[in-house]
Formats: structure tokens, C-alpha cells, sequence
């Protein structure tokens, strides 16, 4: 009897696997709209992109000055240049002040935007 119960048990539990793979299946596929909108980019390429935006601006208007403005409110000015840190979250920027030439060390993701001053 023990080798019996063994064979009617089988059965059962793969049409029990096959029924739950058919009802993943037949799950809808349609996302939400916010999940479509929504991308990841490597630290290092949008960093790349900023330095990049940086020199484009500082080529094509030489009157106003590319100021970077930042979540905190603050802005970096008067730009001399700046440096990418090699794992591309950090930004060193170099930058005249009424002290004298400064940096600021700036996270990535404290960056609202790139603009002219």
C-alpha cells in the first residue's frame, strides 16, 4: 500500500506546479505607466554628461557664467574646472572666490541642474 500512495501522489503535485506556472502566465503584462517612464544611467555616464553640458555652455556663451545649481540651494560659480572622481559619484569642482582658488567636493545626486548665470 506504502508504494501505491507514493504513485497517486505524484500526479497530483505536478498538475498543482503545472496549473500555478499557467496562472503566472496568464497574468497581465501591462506595466504601470509611472514603471515605462522610469530609467536607471550609470553614476559615471551622468557625470560624464554634466562635464560634458559644462563644456558646451562655457563654449557657446562666453558672457554669462555656468553656474551648477545644487539641492541645498547653493550654487558653484565661477568655474575653473572640474575633475571626476574615477567611480563617477563625486564631482571636484575648482572655482575662484573672493579667498582665492577653492573646492567643493559635490555628490552626484545633489545636482538640481547645469545653467547660465
Amino acid at each position: 500500500m506504502k508504494s501505491l500512495s507514493r504513485y497517486l501522489c505524484l500526479p497530483v503535485t505536478f498538475v498543482f506546479v503545472v496549473s500555478s506556472l499557467h496562472a503566472e502566465d496568464s497574468s497581465p503584462t501591462a506595466q504601470s505607466p509611472q514603471a515605462l517612464t522610469q530609467y536607471s544611467i550609470a553614476a559615471k555616464a551622468r557625470a560624464q554628461d554634466y562635464l560634458q553640458a559644462f563644456d558646451i555652455l562655457r563654449k557657446e556663451k562666453t558672457s554669462g557664467k555656468v553656474q551648477f545649481l545644487l539641492k541645498d540651494g547653493s550654487t558653484v560659480t565661477n568655474i575653473i574646472d572640474i575633475h571626476l572622481m574615477e567611480q563617477g559619484s563625486l564631482l571636484v569642482f575648482r572655482f575662484n572666490s573672493a579667498q582665492g582658488i577653492r573646492f567643493r567636493i559635490v555628490a552626484l545626486e545633489d545636482i538640481l541642474q547645469l545653467e547660465h548665470q
